[in-house]
């Protein structure tokens, strides 16, 4: 079954991630340390609000090469956009929505450690 949903390409195809860091990512990681060291590897990114619209999250998810998440719609929107998606687990276990890519259920997210992964991430993918 095509679960695919259209979205807006963007013109610049340089490459970047979408984030979400909701409630629950911030009892899990500190997203400041993540985004900076997002920074200090000169990773693009683009952060996803719960008040977005679904067109722009939609867009900047499709546009992404990578979403990293908590188990949240924009997982879902990442499948309808063919967007590979990895979960920060949490409390959630990720086996009952198989994302591509996860950390480990119910421990705390090392931001040096998530950073290292998704730069492997990005570059297996080029």
């Amino acid at each position: 079954m095509d679960m695919s949903l259209p979205y807006k390409e963007k013109a610049d195809k340089k490459p970047y991630l979408a984030i979400y860091l909701g409630h629950e990512a911030r009892s899990i990681i500190d997203a400041p340390s993540l985004l900076s060291l997002l920074d200090e590897n000169h990773i693009e990114y683009e952060l996803l609000g719960d008040s977005d619209p679904i067109e722009r999250s939609l867009s900047i998810i499709g546009n992404a090469e990578l979403l990293v998440t908590t188990a949240s719609a924009f997982q879902w929107y990442a499948v309808a956009t063919n967007t590979p998606t990895l979960l920060i687990s949490g409390q959630f276990d990720p086996r009952l929505t198989m994302p591509d890519f996860a950390t480990t259920l119910n421990e705390k997210v090392d931001a040096n450690v998530l950073v290292n992964d998704i730069c492997e991430l990005l570059e297996k993918a080029k």
